[in-house]
């Protein structure tokens, strides 16, 4: 028969041994687990300051290809307009199309002088060099107001009023070589 007190006693003189072992055990294991969690921490920060950098630099190469593309459809238009590709019917087409879709003014660039400004300069039909270095400026507010608010409106006219631009700039040089003169 088994002597059960031998067994408990047995078992109480190492108990002082079993606990401290487990209490060693669980103090080692606490410390792995910190080191491994720290050490995760430290990684996953350095990948995401990784990435960041990497996003900001992609950032940069579309605002340069957005850009590109821009001044090349720019350049295009304006040359097929000088060359007399793009004609006066089609230019007062697109100045109707952009007085109608003009977005309303309600922010801190594009402001309602500036909205009143773009409308008196898209109704008038003879157009100066000054009046598109007006429209250049106000195209400008329109950019920088779509980039500080996100206001899609703001973005999608900003890029057909370049390409109007483009147009009256190029009506403009053929008109000017037409007369002889020299576009100022």
């Amino acid at each position: 028969m088994l002597d059960w007190s031998a067994v408990l006693s047995s078992l109480a003189t190492q108990a002082p041994l079993a606990a401290l072992v487990i209490a060693l055990v669980y103090f080692t294991l606490k410390r792995e687990i910190e080191k491994v969690r720290t050490d995760l921490r430290n990684e996953l920060s350095s990948e995401m300051r990784s990435l960041k950098m990497e996003v900001a630099d992609l950032k940069l190469r579309v605002a340069s290809v957005e850009r590109a593309l821009q001044g090349f459809s720019e350049t295009l238009i304006e040359f097929l307009a000088a060359k007399g590709v793009v004609s006066e019917p089609e230019k007062v087409a697109l100045r109707g199309f952009l007085a109608a879709m003009l977005p309303p003014a309600r922010s801190k660039y594009y402001t309602e002088e500036v909205r009143r400004k773009l409308l008196e300069l898209l109704e008038k039909d003879d157009v100066t060099v000054d009046d598109l270095r007006e429209l250049d400026r106000i195209s400008e507010l329109l950019y920088k107001e779509y980039l500080e608010t996100g206001r899609e409106d703001l973005g999608k006219y900003y890029y057909k009023l370049r390409a109007y631009i483009a147009l009256l700039a190029g009506l403009l040089r053929s008109k000017a070589r037409q007369e002889g003169g020299k576009l100022g």
